[in-house]
């Protein structure tokens, strides 16, 4: 782990773990929309379960993009002329 934290320091920026280079390389598959179960093998997780609960917070995030987007489907069928 030093040699990462010394990695950031020479470059200047904040040190992360291994765990946070970690979570952060599966929040941005999730957020690229990969398939959860592939996350969830990729990262060796028991069952699908474990990446649901640890990821919620992405989770949530994208369904709520996700309804706008239906709201905007839905505007432009409904609000066509």
């Amino acid at each position: 782990m030093k040699r990462i934290g010394n990695k950031c320091g020479t470059i200047g920026i904040k040190p992360i773990t291994c765990y946070g280079l970690r979570h952060t390389h599966a929040s941005m598959l999730l957020y690229k929309e990969v398939n959860i179960k592939y996350v969830s093998l990729h990262l060796g997780h028991k069952d699908i379960v474990t990446t649901l609960q640890t990821y919620s917070h992405i989770l949530d995030e994208m369904e709520q993009k996700e309804s706008r987007q239906v709201d905007v489907a839905m505007e432009e069928l409904y609000h066509t002329k």
